[in-house]
């Protein structure tokens, strides 16, 4: 790989690595973010300890964008969520990307938040015995 190309994909990331930061801070007033020199760490108030880190790189023209979860910001990597992956070359290749990274995020925050959407905290499923009978 040239010294172009790899400046190029560089300035890939650190331009990624800002519009999420700048998203996510600006899309959810609970979401507060820090970049990092090697990826963005955001924490959702919501809860008493849910941090996330995000790594972006740039790999055979993709924009890759690995999700960890962590109760700690000290432990960037605790525990990943996934991962997300663009054509680096897609028209609205940003708001694509960070459609994908939200949506992982999303579905995150909603599992593991704190507070309750309903009145109910359990749910309960009517399950048949194994003779068909109810219990």
């Amino acid at each position: 790989m040239d010294s172009q190309g790899g400046a190029g994909q560089d300035k890939a990331v650190v331009e990624t690595c800002r519009n999420q930061l700048q998203h996510f801070t600006q899309a959810d007033p609970r979401c507060r973010g820090l970049e990092l020199p090697e990826g963005i760490m955001l924490r959702y108030t919501m809860s008493q300890s849910l941090y996330f880190y995000l790594n972006t790189v740039v790999e055979n023209g993709w924009i890759r964008t690995k999700v960890f979860a962590s109760e700690s910001p000290y432990e960037r990597q605790q525990t990943q969520i996934g991962e997300v992956a663009t054509p680096m070359f897609e028209d609205n290749v940003d708001a694509i990307h960070l459609g994908k990274v939200e949506g992982l995020l999303r579905t995150w925050v909603d599992f593991v938040k704190d507070e309750a959407d309903s009145d109910r905290d359990f749910t309960s499923f009517d399950m048949p015995s194994k003779r068909g009978s109810r219990l």
